[in-house]
């Protein structure tokens, strides 16, 4: 039987998680959640692997699925700890309708959309995403720059992606195949702004997918940076 402790909140690495237990590198994550109330929020990574089976069984309330995922990470050495939250406080988020331009379309393997088959997204939509930062070289601009915006990763678990890949369609039509597994490897940013300044379609906005390349040699081999699609419409599931 798994127990809850409260309050809900985010953990860091190195910080106590338990009776002395603690978050000792990117590869450990934490848990939100409690079994068998079905008090279950999502999976948080502190910085790197996010075993993405857990987290759509729990986005799918697979209550038996998750108990039998969470006990095999478990085993496997995750470091863990169950937080309680109740089902109207655990992130999930509607999917109305935009009510203004759409500027980004998600379609092919997600469980949650709101015009058809596709889940359409306006600017002010998109707002609603926890907004992150990121400080890295590209290659494509000079110097360091300052980039903010929203994790690939929490924009795909609002859809209910799942599969193995997307489709990333540009708006000069640039295709991209990009593996998923990207998204919760790395904190991939759909950047929104560049040093403070909104990205509009003549500067590579509204929408950039950038990688943390400077904080990772091997995100500055030429193959990821294919996946660095600016002027980015669309992404296709699969």
């Amino acid at each position: 039987m798994l127990h809850c402790a409260a309050p809900f909140k985010r953990i860091g690495i190195g910080e106590q998680i338990g009776i002395g237990e603690q978050i000792a590198s990117s590869q450990h994550v934490v848990i939100t959640g409690c079994y068998p109330e079905k008090h279950f929020a999502r999976v948080i990574s502190s910085g790197g692997y996010l075993p993405r089976t857990l987290n759509q069984a729990i986005a799918n309330n697979d209550m038996p699925l998750v108990h039998l995922l969470f006990s095999l990470f478990a085993t496997a050495g995750f470091s863990t700890q169950l937080l309680a939250d109740s089902a109207a406080q655990r992130g999930e988020r509607s999917l109305l309708e935009p009510s203004e331009p759409i500027i980004l379309v998600i379609d092919g393997s997600i469980s949650h959309t709101n015009a058809g088959d596709s889940a359409q997204f306006d600017a002010q939509m998109l707002t609603s995403l926890e907004t992150h930062t990121l400080v890295t070289e590209t290659s494509v601009t000079d110097g360091v720059n300052h980039f903010e915006g929203f994790l690939l990763r929490d924009l795909l678990e609002w859809v209910g992606a799942d599969g193995e890949q997307v489709i990333a369609t540009a708006l000069n039509n640039y295709i991209v195949a990009i593996p998923l597994d990207d998204f919760y490897q790395y904190d991939v940013l759909v950047a929104t702004h560049m040093d403070g300044e909104a990205l509009t379609p003549r500067d590579k906005g509204p929408l950039w997918i950038v990688y943390p390349r400077s904080d990772h040699t091997e995100l500055q081999d030429i193959r990821y940076d294919y996946r660095w699609v600016w002027q980015l419409t669309g992404l296709t599931v699969e």
